[in-house]
């Protein structure tokens, strides 16, 4: 941009009271997620303002008390101005509260999921701006500068520095009016920004980890790894120096009656091909082949024996789920939604001292939202009869593949009834997506470690739809709206949300996955904003520090942790409930040391009281 072009800063008309701001401020660092302000740049459609942070403070806290508030990422923002000046985080909380407060990222994301496929790769402001016609935005020359600029008065200034926050409201204030035109769409946003704003203090929030017990898993890791090099060895399939030998590989793989090739005609060797083959020693293959990684996310727990590790949290996803990524240096963080379960890197999690973690999840949450689904759609299903009489679904489901009854099976399901049990679970959970055979033997494995047999999924998917003849209906309806077409769009029946670019397997997902994430995250900003505002609820003072879908991991004080964990149960389960009303779940959370699928609510005296968890003694580090 030339200097004479710096006049031309004219924003697009803003709806009255809406005000497009954007903040420039010193850099992320490690443990610094919120980092210091430098300036704001803000405009309500009469031109673009720009001032030091410092003389905006009474600007910026009338517009948490009464303006509605726009920002590209708005949730870095809000934190930034939350760690800034603490005493205005009840108000930024307060304009979450009463939807006031609008991402122009997370609306783009919408609208994309929507009418155009998808989401896209990039939602980075000159990214939408290029997609939508809006001109270049130079990015490079000023965005990591500001901090030089701290305290420095604007008329010394760069002309470029003060142009750049400037353009960023102006393209930001004319993507909001173009995102307007799709408003059928955006219902959901205030909700969606809301549970952004939570998600990025749980990430800015972090963990810490346990050193002896990190440094034991890491050597476990070695260990095993040395151990399948030398079993793979005797086999042929790896060579003295440790590397694959993938034309041995690819002959043990034809041997097997496998005719799965690549895109340029060889064999396939990938993960699924492996497991496929029910070779054990090629699964060995495909595990070995992946050790790199394995090793790499323990070794990331290393870093967080003095300063946290910190997640970047996707908020939105296409179904409304959530992800995570490990975020770019100078942070040092880690993948905080899917850590292996069997591996032990959970049990590495370390409270702060004099803290304790209180955790909770929704028991079969996907299957409550189905129900609901399938309630609302046929008025009529057995799964909502089960989960209210509450049934031991997986025990049900077991029992009809045994040919047993269901009490026995729920008498044994932690004995010889165990497995069946466990292929079960996977059946009900797996199998309302659509999914064929194949698919689910790969996702069990990769779920569980275990290999199941082609006949034993066919003969428990008989079963499935045998004790629930709404599936009959609920395929039907997916097909129905799928036709003839390739990909098809749905609008939600519960909440409105639309989703576009379905197949035949997505749609199946979508009803149930979309609603579950839409109701669980209801929740997740209701318990950060306890946490962080309500000075009378028991959660005041305890912290978010992750979300993995379906699970509320907070970290507090352990003299506090009853009255917290049966909050926490009670704000989790009612939220979430109204969304799946004629289907209710009820919420456990459970005190804990040490972050575990093993972790059970341990009551002393009529009070709940941290699990302790195993020893690193007692092999707390598990069998890869």
């Amino acid at each position: 941009m030339t200097d004479g072009a710096a006049q031309e800063l004219t924003p697009a008309p803003s709806p009255r009271g809406v005000v497009v701001f954007d903040l420039e401020t010193e850099l992320i660092a490690r443990a610094r997620l919120a980092p210091t302000p430098v300036c704001v740049a803000h405009t309500d459609g009469d031109g673009c303002t720009l001032e030091l942070i410092d003389s905006a403070r009474p600007r910026v806290e009338s517009w948490l008390r009464e303006k509605h508030l726009v920002n590209h990422n708005i949730a870095f923002d809000m934190a930034c101005l939350a760690s800034y000046w603490p005493d205005l985080t009840p108000l930024i909380f307060q304009a979450y509260e009463e939807g006031r407060v609008q991402c122009t990222l997370l609306r783009e994301k919408v609208i994309d999921i929507g009418l155009n496929g998808g989401l896209k790769e990039s939602y980075s402001l000159a990214k939408v701006a290029e997609r939508r016609g809006l001109g270049t935005m130079d990015k490079d020359s000023w965005r990591l500068g500001y901090g030089a600029l701290r305290n420095v008065p604007l008329e010394w200034w760069p002309f470029g520095a003060k142009v750049y926050p400037l353009e960023d409201v102006r393209i930001t204030s004319a993507l909001y009016g173009l995102q307007e035109q799709d408003e059928e769409l955006l219902a959901l946003l205030p909700a969606l920004s809301a549970q952004d704003f939570a998600l990025y203090l749980a990430g800015a929030w972090g963990v810490h980890t346990d050193r002896t017990r990190t440094e034991a898993l890491l050597a476990k890791v070695e260990a095993e790894i040395a151990q399948w090099r030398a079993v793979l060895q005797v086999q042929g399939l790896v060579r003295e120096d440790g590397t694959r030998d993938q034309k041995a590989a690819a002959a043990r793989m034809v041997a097997t009656g496998s005719t799965k090739v690549t895109d340029t005609g060889r064999t396939c060797l990938d993960a699924d091909a492996c497991v496929l083959s029910g070779d054990p020693t090629l699964i060995m293959y495909s595990d070995y082949s992946s050790a790199t990684t394995l090793r790499a996310k323990v070794e990331d727990l290393t870093h967080g024996y003095e300063l946290p590790l910190q997640t970047s949290f996707n908020s939105l996803v296409e179904t409304c789920r959530t992800s995570s990524r490990k975020p770019m240096l100078p942070v040092r963080g880690w993948q905080a939604q899917n850590p292996p379960t069997a591996l032990g890197l959970r049990e590495c999690l370390t409270p702060r001292p004099g803290c304790v973690f209180l955790v909770a999840d929704y028991p079969s949450a996907e299957l409550h939202s189905v129900a609901e689904v399938c309630l609302r759609m046929f008025r009529q299903s057995e799964l909502a009869r089960l989960l209210n009489e509450g049934r031991d679904l997986h025990c049900d489901l077991a029992a009809r593949t045994l040919g047993l009854t269901y009490e026995i099976v729920l008498e044994g399901k932690k004995g010889p009834y165990k497995a069946a049990r466990d292929l079960a679970k996977n059946g009900n959970y797996g199998l309302w997506g659509g999914m064929g055979v194949d698919r689910f033997i790969l996702q069990a494995r990769e779920a569980t470690g275990v290999v199941y047999s082609y006949d034993q999924v066919i003969a428990l998917k008989m079963a499935w739809r045998s004790m629930l003849p709404e599936t009959v209906k609920y395929f039907s309806w997916i097909q129905e709206m799928k036709g003839n077409r390739d990909r098809f769009t749905i609008r939600h029946p519960i909440t409105g949300f639309q989703r576009s670019g379905l197949t035949y397997c997505s749609g199946a997902n979508f009803f149930f996955q979309h609603l579950t994430a839409t109701a669980a995250k209801s929740a997740l900003f209701e318990i950060s904003r306890r946490c962080y505002t309500v000075s009378n609820s028991a959660l005041y003072g305890w912290r978010l520090w992750n979300f993995p879908h379906d699970e509320f991991c907070l970290e507090g004080p352990e003299a506090q942790v009853h009255e917290a964990a049966l909050e926490l149960a009670d704000v989790a389960s009612t939220w979430y409930n109204r969304y799946t009303p004629h289907v209710p779940l009820k919420v456990e959370a459970v005190a804990t040391r040490l972050w575990s699928k093993d972790a059970q609510p341990t009551w002393r005296d009529g009070r709940l009281v941290p699990w302790e968890g195993p020893s690193v003694e007692t092999n707390v580090v598990p069998r890869l």
